[in-house]
């Protein structure tokens, strides 16, 4: 949230790499991935995400098309999502 508050979002959701990084990235990975998972859970509920991350998991190249049919988004959706909960947070201090 310190790099939303001095105007900067990320460009997509952290990406497998960014989580096994030595510098703070790993730290702006899982922060990013926390707030993206809760903003989901909070408009969609924890069973119909957990049911899209399942079905992500089981074949990662369908992931825009579980998005679609499991939570009615497609990326830039979610990206723009996302993006309102991280400048949500960071103007509130979260």
């Amino acid at each position: 949230l310190r790099a939303a508050r001095a105007g900067q979002l990320p460009d997509a959701p952290p990406a497998d790499a960014d989580f096994g990084a030595g510098d703070d990235r790993a730290a702006r990975a899982y922060e990013g991935a926390h707030v993206l998972v809760r903003t989901l859970v909070r408009a969609f509920g924890p069973e119909a995400v957990a049911a899209a991350y399942a079905a992500a998991l089981d074949d990662p190249s369908r992931l825009d098309a579980v998005l679609q049919e499991r939570l009615g988004l497609d990326r830039a959706a979610l990206v723009a999502r996302w993006h309102a909960e991280i400048v949500r947070l960071a103007g509130s201090g979260g």
